[in-house]
């Protein structure tokens, strides 16, 4: 009962999502200067997929279907894709990913931009208590420097909501700063700087209950961010948006 319970929680809120993407599209259409759909192929392979002492390699493919649509103010996007591991089957996950970009011109070289988007991923068998909804906002200020070089500095926050696990529930707050520089050989070079302040508030919560439970704590903790996509390392796509 609580299986099916779960399924159709995590089926309604990617219905939700889709439909007011999809309600969101037709009313900016009339104006819309852009609408692409691109289908795509990652491969990674990474020596240590976790990203800690075991050491496990594995190579990764990604198809993947992306729609885009291009206001003057405004870009929508939905993704859809799946990773799939070579070695490690048990890992295989599904994504479905959207949201929209607003831009604000405040000045002939600074933009001001606010980002929201939600993603949900789903696992399958025995993986799928790592199932999780996040929803993400990014508001900060972009600044062109020349044609070829440009910086952005911002906020992003985010919630990873674990469907099935609430303990592994956490929130991160990050500030960051970008520079990028392009190239006439259809190169860019970016330079990331940043911080993040996670917080798992179940985890706080139920540490006074014993003291014998913090090492299984900063276990728990290490697994979840192995174990989030976001976090791997060989991830294509970077944690700040």
């Amino acid at each position: 009962m609580q299986e099916r319970l779960f399924v159709a929680k995590t089926s309604g809120r990617a219905w939700l999502s889709l439909c007011l993407l999809l309600t969101l599209l037709p009313k900016s259409a009339t104006a819309a200067d852009n609408i692409s759909i691109t289908p795509y192929l990652d491969f990674n392979y990474s020596n240590n997929i976790f990203w800690d002492s075991t050491a496990v390699s594995d190579s990764t493919f990604r198809p993947g279907l992306e729609l885009n649509l291009d206001t003057r103010r405004f870009n929508f996007f939905l993704n859809a894709d799946g990773k799939i591991y070579q070695s490690n089957d048990y890992l295989n996950q599904s994504t479905l990913y959207g949201g929209f970009n607003f831009f604000k011109v405040l000045s002939a070289r600074s933009t001001l931009f606010l980002s929201p988007d939600f993603s949900l991923t789903s696992f399958k068998g025995d993986m799928s208590y790592l199932n999780t909804a996040i929803p993400s906002l990014a508001v900060g200020l972009k600044h062109f420097f020349s044609g070829q070089l440009y910086s952005r500095i911002g906020l992003n926050l985010r919630h990873s909501n674990y469907l099935e696990q609430d303990s592994f529930d956490r929130l991160r707050l990050a500030a960051f700063w970008e520079m990028n520089a392009f190239f006439r050989t259809q190169t860019t070079l970016r330079l990331t700087m940043g911080m993040n302040y996670l917080f798992f508030p179940h985890i706080f919560s139920e540490m006074p209950v014993a003291a014998s439970a913090s090492g299984r704590v900063e276990e728990t903790a290490a697994a979840v961010v192995a174990a989030d996509p976001h976090y791997r390392r060989g991830n294509p796509d970077p944690p700040t948006p």
